[in-house]
């Protein structure tokens, strides 16, 4: 066995043998035969290697998704370091078009390469933090009732303003989740 991967609460644990191995590097798998069109609700799988894993210590078993003919998308790796991790699948948007499968593509790849790959994904949970961060501030900000300055007494806010703010927040997520992520605000 090359590797192993389980979809939390959709399979069991299924191994290189049961995709189908286009090159001696890459792996697919299209869920639609596991699941039909219900792939769309598979959020998370787990990849791991084996303790006697055949991959070199400067390599990296990439996973990618693909659906509704979308590019192949990076959702992470393991490694000789971290042997096993759960990934969060995130289908790209518009991907349950039932002519187009919906893939899971593993890849062995250079260590250094998926290195980058791995510093975007953290930059992003990064920037995300700081948009969340920045919301919150934004929200104690209304309690005062101007742009404090220097001169001006500490900012003072209700016992329940988390519970506020996240109230609010979870307002503006429902009606548009990319909030957040979306380039226009600078932070």
């Amino acid at each position: 066995m090359n590797f192993g991967l389980c979809f939390l609460k959709w399979s069991g644990c299924m191994t290189d043998k049961d995709l189908v191995q286009v090159d001696p590097t890459h792996w697919v798998l299209d869920l639609r035969q596991f699941v039909g069109m219900n792939f769309l609700d598979v959020k998370d799988v787990c990849l791991f290697l084996p303790a006697q894993s055949p991959l070199e210590a400067n390599s990296a078993l990439s996973l990618y998704v693909q659906a509704g003919g979308s590019e192949w998308m990076y959702r992470g790796c393991v490694c000789s370091l971290r042997p096993s991790e759960t990934f969060p699948i995130q289908w790209p948007l518009d991907s349950a078009d039932p002519q187009f499968p919906a893939q899971i593509g593993i890849s062995i790849e250079p260590l250094a390469a998926v290195s980058q790959k791995e510093e975007q994904i953290s930059g992003s949970k990064e920037n995300f933090a700081k948009r969340v961060a920045l919301d919150l501030f934004t929200f104690m900000q209304s309690f005062q009732g101007s742009i404090p300055t220097s001169h001006e007494p500490p900012l003072v806010v209700p016992a329940n303003f988390v519970d506020r703010w996240f109230v609010k927040f979870q307002g503006k997520f429902r009606r548009d989740p990319d909030f957040l992520t979306r380039d226009g605000d600078k932070i």
